[in-house]
Order: C-alpha cells, then structure tokens, then sequence
C-alpha cells in the first residue's frame, strides 16, 4: 500500500509561474521572427478550427487511453505511476486543471511554436523528452513517453499548421493522467 504524503512535493504556482515564462518568451521572441504557425485568415474558418479541436482531443484521449491501459497492465507503468505520485504528492482538482492548462500552453508555445520552428521536429521533441527527466531512474519510461509524445505533438503541428491541435491534445493527457493518478492512489489509500 502506499504511503499518500499529506502535502504536494512540487509548488504549484513555481511551476504554473515556469509555464507561464515559456508562453512569454515564446511570444516575445514570436513577435521579433514570427517563428508560430497559424492558418491565415483564408485559410481560417470555423469547420477547420473545429476539425483542429476534435483531432486535438481525440488524439489526446487515444494518448490517455493507452497509457492507461499500459498502467493496469504493464508492471514498469504501474511503478511509474507510483512513483510519480511520491515524487508530486497529492493535487486538487483545481490544480490539476491548472497544471494542465499552463503546461499545454507553456510547452506547446515553447517546444512547437518556438524551438520546432527554429531546430526541427526530431531535435524539439528530443530536447521536450530530455526535460521531463525525473529525479531518478524510475522516471526513465517518463522521459521515453516525453519523447514519444514530443513527435506526436510536433507532427500534428506540422500537419495542422497550428498550435491549437497539440496545446489540445497536450491538455488532455495532462488532465486526464493527473486526474486518474489521483483517483487511483486515493483508492488505493481507502482500501
């Protein structure tokens, strides 16, 4: 059984004030190169943004579902998941919606708007793995589903010409990860 700390491991506004810097450096810098791709205005209609947000979240709820499908059955997620709890501690529901509304932002705006217009899809979602490293070596699977995720992510922007997809689906996975975390160590607290 585990041992559910009383308190979160993590500061929540530190890491929403990280999040928000990359958004700000990411637009600041976009505003001196214009390095984000949107559609432009002819290209920009209500059926394509639409289409935009079901891809965003249809890809984010597949992405959810198989890495909870991988957690019941595959012992090393399970470990991961575990440990990722120790590692955060507990989260209201509040701050999980925050942490994956500010990192879905942050990141996409950084990683896919900034750094994949400026050293290319490979490279960006290679250094986006390289920065969800944990604080050891149980957090590895972390870091290669970074990676994973990274090229998932880049590719949709590529395709769709626009960070809408990607911020979407990267708030998704957040969301509903942090959400089953959650709900399943409580579980695991009450039995």
């Amino acid at each position: 059984m585990s041992q559910r700390p009383s308190t979160p491991k993590i500061n929540i506004l530190a890491v929403a004030f990280i999040y928000f810097a990359l958004f700000l450096v990411s637009v600041w810098i976009d505003h001196y190169q214009r390095l984000f791709r949107f559609p432009n205005k002819n290209e920009f209609t209500f059926a394509r943004m639409a289409t935009d947000v079901l891809i965003g979240f249809g890809s984010g709820l597949l992405v959810a579902g198989i890495t909870s499908l991988a957690t019941r059955y595959i012992k090393a997620f399970r470990d991961l998941s575990q440990s990722f709890y120790e590692f955060i501690g507990p989260l209201t529901r509040q701050e999980i919606f925050f942490l994956a509304v500010f990192s879905a932002i942050g990141e996409e705006f950084f990683f896919r708007g900034f750094l994949q217009g400026k050293v290319g899809l490979i490279a960006a979602s290679l250094i986006f793995g390289l920065i969800h490293i944990g604080p050891d070596r149980r957090f590895i699977l972390w870091t290669i589903f970074a990676i994973v995720l990274g090229f998932l992510l880049g590719g949709l922007y590529a395709w769709r010409g626009n960070l809408l997809t990607p911020v979407i689906v990267h708030f998704v996975v957040n969301l509903l990860s942090l959400t089953k975390l959650t709900v399943l160590e409580d579980q695991k607290d009450s039995t």
